[in-house]
């Protein structure tokens, strides 16, 4: 995952965090060109009231803070829920017309498993601003509840250990990405409807369907609709030429 620092030391509480959980938030800002970088840009020139330490989405990560600076992201709770600006580390989706918002949850969840691992937390202390202060945040995920859905794929991201363990700095874009697709293709079974287990569970989080480890009829015709797009066989089969596919498209989505 390739992650932008634009680091601000603005509207922040320096040196004074001490992480213990990751918090997900929306930014509800629907703006024409309300972007990760707008943003970023905005929370480095001090523009912004509210500051976190990430924003995502759905073409890039900007990290905005330190992890050792608290943001001002969930003071509103005053620390009734045990979520404070001073032991968490916070993440904005953004909601703005041109960002595809389910790419930009995905990269989020995504980011939120790098999180957790490099701090060995488990989805425990995945939280949502609802969660730190009964605030409808994150609005979407909530409406819309998804909310089970992100933990669920930020621990099959986690789980997974093809997925990218480094972060990257804009300086280190040019350096090669690590190829799943052989690994993919030695390591996972053919798969088809009927099939179960954590193969069929990674197969539904790439395909962005309910994640159960059961291969029904949404995920059949999810595949076969993905088969159709990358134009191989179609036949609702997940054997070693579809899992090519698979992770080519894992590796173009980092």
């Amino acid at each position: 995952m390739n992650i932008i620092k634009l680091i601000s030391k603005k509207n922040c509480y320096i040196g004074q965090n001490r992480p213990a959980y990751i918090v997900i938030h929306e930014t509800d800002n629907w703006s024409k060109g309300a972007d990760a970088k707008a943003h970023a840009n905005a929370m480095k020139n001090g523009n912004l009231a509210g500051t976190v330490h990430y924003y995502v989405d759905s073409k890039s990560v900007y990290q905005t803070l330190d992890h050792s600076d608290g943001a001002w992201a969930v003071g509103d709770g005053k620390g009734k829920y045990g979520i404070t600006n001073r032991n968490s580390i916070n993440i904005e989706i953004c909601v703005n017309p041109e960002t595809d918002y389910y790419t930009a949850v995905d990269k989020t969840e995504q980011l939120a498993a790098l999180l957790l691992k490099q701090y060995g937390w488990g989805t425990d202390r995945l939280k949502r601003h609802y969660d730190a202060s009964r605030k409808h945040c994150p609005r979407r995920l909530m409406d819309e509840e998804k909310w089970p859905e992100f933990v669920k794929k930020t621990e099959l991201y986690m789980k997974n250990k093809n997925s990218q363990n480094k972060n990257e700095t804009a300086e280190s874009k040019s350096t090669k990405k690590p190829d799943t697709t052989e690994k993919l293709n030695v390591q996972l079974p053919i798969i088809r409807k009927n099939s179960t287990g954590s193969a069929v569970s990674m197969l539904q989080a790439m395909l962005q369907v309910k994640v159960d480890g059961i291969f029904g009829t949404q995920t059949e015709t999810s595949l076969k609709a993905f088969q159709k797009n990358v134009k191989i066989t179609v036949d609702g089969i997940c054997g070693a030429e579809t899992w090519k596919k698979v992770a080519e498209h894992m590796n173009a989505d980092r």
